[in-house]
Protein backbone atom coordinates (compact mmCIF):
# COMPACT_ATOMS: atom_id res chain seq x y z
CA UNK A 1 0.00 0.00 0.00
CA UNK A 2 1.50 3.97 -1.41
CA UNK A 3 0.73 6.09 1.74
CA UNK A 4 -0.06 9.11 0.50
CA UNK A 5 2.60 11.78 0.14
CA UNK A 6 2.18 14.59 2.38
CA UNK A 7 1.45 17.65 0.77
CA UNK A 8 4.31 20.33 1.30
CA UNK A 9 3.80 23.45 2.57
CA UNK A 10 4.96 26.27 0.93
CA UNK A 11 5.94 29.43 1.85
CA UNK A 12 3.56 32.57 1.40
CA UNK A 13 5.11 34.76 -0.94
CA UNK A 14 5.91 38.06 0.75
CA UNK A 15 3.18 40.87 0.44
CA UNK A 16 3.46 43.36 -2.45
CA UNK A 17 3.43 46.32 -1.95
CA UNK A 18 1.51 49.01 -3.08
CA UNK A 19 2.93 51.00 -6.42
CA UNK A 20 2.49 54.62 -5.69
CA UNK A 21 0.00 56.34 -7.76
CA UNK A 22 1.40 59.56 -9.29
CA UNK A 23 -0.43 62.80 -8.04
CA UNK A 24 -3.13 62.68 -10.24
CA UNK A 25 -4.40 59.50 -9.82
CA UNK A 26 -4.01 59.81 -5.49
CA UNK A 27 -6.20 63.27 -6.49
CA UNK A 28 -8.76 60.94 -8.47
CA UNK A 29 -8.76 58.53 -6.03
CA UNK A 30 -9.30 60.70 -2.62
CA UNK A 31 -12.09 62.88 -4.63
CA UNK A 32 -14.11 59.65 -5.77
CA UNK A 33 -15.94 58.90 -2.60
CA UNK A 34 -17.45 62.10 -2.49
CA UNK A 35 -18.59 61.90 -6.35
CA UNK A 36 -19.81 58.61 -5.57
CA UNK A 37 -21.96 60.40 -2.71
CA UNK A 38 -23.05 62.36 -5.14
CA UNK A 39 -24.23 60.46 -7.74
CA UNK A 40 -26.30 58.19 -5.56
CA UNK A 41 -27.66 61.56 -3.89
CA UNK A 42 -28.79 62.97 -7.62
CA UNK A 43 -30.37 59.34 -8.17
CA UNK A 44 -32.30 59.11 -5.18
CA UNK A 45 -33.57 63.21 -6.12
CA UNK A 46 -34.36 61.69 -9.32
CA UNK A 47 -36.36 58.93 -7.85
CA UNK A 48 -38.17 61.06 -5.04
CA UNK A 49 -39.17 63.34 -8.73
CA UNK A 50 -40.59 60.37 -10.70
CA UNK A 51 -42.49 59.04 -7.93
CA UNK A 52 -44.35 62.21 -7.29
CA UNK A 53 -45.00 62.64 -10.88
CA UNK A 54 -46.34 59.36 -11.07
CA UNK A 55 -48.63 60.13 -8.01
CA UNK A 56 -49.52 63.62 -9.56
CA UNK A 57 -50.34 61.74 -13.04
CA UNK A 58 -52.30 58.82 -11.12
CA UNK A 59 -54.60 61.89 -9.38
CA UNK A 60 -55.22 63.22 -13.10
CA UNK A 61 -56.13 59.48 -14.19
CA UNK A 62 -58.39 59.17 -11.00
CA UNK A 63 -60.36 62.41 -11.65
CA UNK A 64 -60.94 61.40 -15.43
CA UNK A 65 -61.51 58.16 -14.35
CA UNK A 66 -64.30 59.33 -11.98
CA UNK A 67 -65.90 61.91 -14.16
CA UNK A 68 -65.63 59.67 -17.43
CA UNK A 69 -66.56 56.69 -16.38
CA UNK A 70 -66.00 53.31 -17.67
CA UNK A 71 -65.10 54.35 -21.32
CA UNK A 72 -62.13 55.56 -20.35
CA UNK A 73 -59.09 54.34 -22.13
CA UNK A 74 -55.41 54.79 -21.58
CA UNK A 75 -52.06 53.87 -23.56
CA UNK A 76 -48.95 54.87 -22.17
CA UNK A 77 -45.82 55.11 -24.53
CA UNK A 78 -43.50 52.84 -22.74
CA UNK A 79 -40.36 55.24 -23.02
CA UNK A 80 -41.05 58.31 -21.72
CA UNK A 81 -44.86 57.75 -20.27
CA UNK A 82 -46.66 59.92 -21.85
CA UNK A 83 -50.37 58.92 -23.24
CA UNK A 84 -50.61 57.61 -26.99
CA UNK A 85 -54.17 56.89 -26.64
CA UNK A 86 -56.75 58.63 -24.71
CA UNK A 87 -60.58 58.17 -25.17
CA UNK A 88 -63.92 58.48 -23.45
CA UNK A 89 -67.33 59.55 -23.61
CA UNK A 90 -66.86 62.79 -22.81
CA UNK A 91 -63.38 63.57 -21.71
CA UNK A 92 -63.63 66.63 -21.29
CA UNK A 93 -67.19 69.34 -22.11
CA UNK A 94 -67.17 72.25 -24.95
CA UNK A 95 -65.92 75.98 -23.50
CA UNK A 96 -69.38 77.69 -22.64
CA UNK A 97 -69.82 80.97 -24.36
CA UNK A 98 -68.72 80.26 -27.63
CA UNK A 99 -70.47 79.58 -30.83
CA UNK A 100 -70.14 76.24 -31.91
CA UNK A 101 -67.28 75.46 -34.75
CA UNK A 102 -63.89 74.99 -34.72
CA UNK A 103 -63.02 78.11 -32.96
CA UNK A 104 -64.99 76.56 -30.21
CA UNK A 105 -63.31 73.20 -30.58
CA UNK A 106 -59.84 74.35 -30.23
CA UNK A 107 -61.04 76.43 -27.42
CA UNK A 108 -61.57 73.22 -25.59
CA UNK A 109 -58.62 71.36 -26.76
CA UNK A 110 -56.85 73.86 -25.27
CA UNK A 111 -58.59 74.04 -22.07
CA UNK A 112 -59.02 69.75 -22.26
CA UNK A 113 -54.71 70.17 -22.43
CA UNK A 114 -54.06 73.05 -19.49
CA UNK A 115 -56.64 70.46 -17.33
CA UNK A 116 -54.41 67.35 -18.13
CA UNK A 117 -50.96 68.82 -18.42
CA UNK A 118 -49.80 66.64 -15.89
CA UNK A 119 -51.33 63.21 -17.86
CA UNK A 120 -49.48 64.73 -21.40
CA UNK A 121 -46.24 65.71 -19.32
CA UNK A 122 -46.15 68.94 -20.37
CA UNK A 123 -44.94 72.44 -18.32
CA UNK A 124 -46.94 74.85 -20.61
CA UNK A 125 -49.42 73.53 -23.07
CA UNK A 126 -50.50 76.56 -24.56
CA UNK A 127 -46.77 77.22 -25.32
CA UNK A 128 -45.49 74.22 -26.48
CA UNK A 129 -48.33 72.78 -28.19
CA UNK A 130 -49.10 74.99 -31.73
CA UNK A 131 -52.05 74.14 -33.93
CA UNK A 132 -51.16 72.98 -37.18
CA UNK A 133 -54.74 71.81 -38.54
CA UNK A 134 -58.29 71.55 -37.46
CA UNK A 135 -60.73 70.09 -39.71
CA UNK A 136 -64.25 68.58 -39.41
CA UNK A 137 -65.25 65.16 -41.16
CA UNK A 138 -68.31 63.70 -42.76
CA UNK A 139 -69.42 62.61 -39.33
CA UNK A 140 -69.12 66.35 -38.19
CA UNK A 141 -66.32 65.44 -35.98
CA UNK A 142 -63.66 67.69 -35.56
CA UNK A 143 -59.77 66.95 -35.75
CA UNK A 144 -57.16 69.32 -34.02
CA UNK A 145 -53.86 68.73 -34.88
CA UNK A 146 -50.93 69.81 -32.69
CA UNK A 147 -47.18 70.00 -32.71
CA UNK A 148 -45.04 70.35 -30.35
CA UNK A 149 -41.90 72.35 -29.87
CA UNK A 150 -39.23 73.61 -26.59
CA UNK A 151 -38.55 76.95 -26.47
CA UNK A 152 -39.11 77.47 -30.07
CA UNK A 153 -37.21 74.33 -31.14
CA UNK A 154 -39.89 71.46 -32.87
CA UNK A 155 -39.79 68.27 -31.23
CA UNK A 156 -39.49 65.26 -33.29
CA UNK A 157 -41.60 62.66 -33.34
CA UNK A 158 -44.25 64.74 -31.75
CA UNK A 159 -47.78 65.12 -32.92
CA UNK A 160 -51.30 65.22 -30.83
CA UNK A 161 -54.67 64.54 -33.06
CA UNK A 162 -57.63 65.40 -30.74
CA UNK A 163 -61.24 64.57 -31.91
CA UNK A 164 -64.17 66.89 -30.76
CA UNK A 165 -67.96 65.52 -30.99
CA UNK A 166 -70.53 67.56 -32.86
CA UNK A 167 -71.56 69.02 -29.22
CA UNK A 168 -68.05 70.69 -28.75
CA UNK A 169 -67.01 67.42 -26.45
CA UNK A 170 -63.43 66.15 -26.44
CA UNK A 171 -63.70 62.02 -27.01
CA UNK A 172 -60.42 61.08 -27.94
CA UNK A 173 -56.63 62.37 -27.91
CA UNK A 174 -53.87 60.53 -29.71
CA UNK A 175 -50.72 60.80 -31.06
CA UNK A 176 -47.18 61.08 -29.32
CA UNK A 177 -45.41 63.93 -26.95
CA UNK A 178 -42.46 64.29 -25.42
CA UNK A 179 -42.15 64.85 -21.70
CA UNK A 180 -40.82 68.33 -20.83
CA UNK A 181 -37.76 68.66 -19.82
CA UNK A 182 -36.35 69.54 -16.24
CA UNK A 183 -33.68 71.59 -15.52
CA UNK A 184 -31.92 72.33 -18.73
CA UNK A 185 -30.03 76.34 -19.22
Amino acid sequence: VNPIPQARLLAAPPPRQPTPLSPRAQDLADRLPAAVGAMREAKAGKDATRAKEREEVDAVVEKLRTRVGPSLKLRFREQGGTPMLISGDRLHGAVPGLAPGLERDVATVREFLRTNRKLFALEDPDGDLTVTKKSRDRLNVAQVRLEQSYQGIPVWPSELLVHVDSDGNVHRANGSLIRTPKHLS
